[in-house]
């Protein structure tokens, strides 16, 4: 595990293997799954709360360890498979949506794209997509976006804990 002030690292968090069963899942699954919003950047990109065994045991996973590594007691909020397609970006922004979210991580499902790296404003550390890598911080307090997908298709599972 790196801390870099706020942000949590965890290398290796998922095995490649697991990761390519979830963008084949996602993949698979999508067309019917998707959600659509009308105000959104994530529409029709989106599987809300996948019901897939593997998201839910690194999810469950995610729970124990940013619980040690940030002394808080927390629990799973929401989860989320998404795709970023060449060409999508989010701006920074601050996880404010349900109020009862205290941190977000992001796994890296995969890495075989360019551009795309997480970023926290005002924290001097960028979250360089690696397979399997997970990072965490406190996605109410620190302001954070992603870099624009050059090229390739970037897959991630996002996670919010109460």
């Amino acid at each position: 595990m790196v801390k870099s002030a706020d942000v949590l690292t965890f290398d290796g968090f998922a095995t490649k293997a697991q990761c390519a069963e979830l963008i084949g899942w996602f993949d698979a699954n999508i067309a019917r799954l998707k959600i659509e919003w009308s105000d959104s950047i994530f529409s029709g990109r989106v599987i809300d709360r996948p019901q897939q065994p593997t998201a839910e045991a690194l999810a469950r996973k995610a729970v124990a360890l940013i619980t040690i590594g940030t002394g808080q007691k927390l629990g799973l909020d929401t989860h989320q498979l998404v795709i970023w397609p060449a060409g999508s970006e989010q701006p920074p922004h601050i996880d404010d949506k349900r109020d009862e979210t205290k941190f977000a991580a992001i796994l890296y499902l995969n890495d075989d794209f360019s551009g795309g790296e997480t970023f926290f404003e005002g924290i001097d550390f960028t979250g360089k997509p690696q397979t399997g890598r997970l990072i965490a911080f406190p996605g109410r307090r620190v302001l954070h976006g992603v870099r624009r997908i050059d090229s390739g298709t970037r897959y991630t599972l996002a996670l919010w804990f109460k």
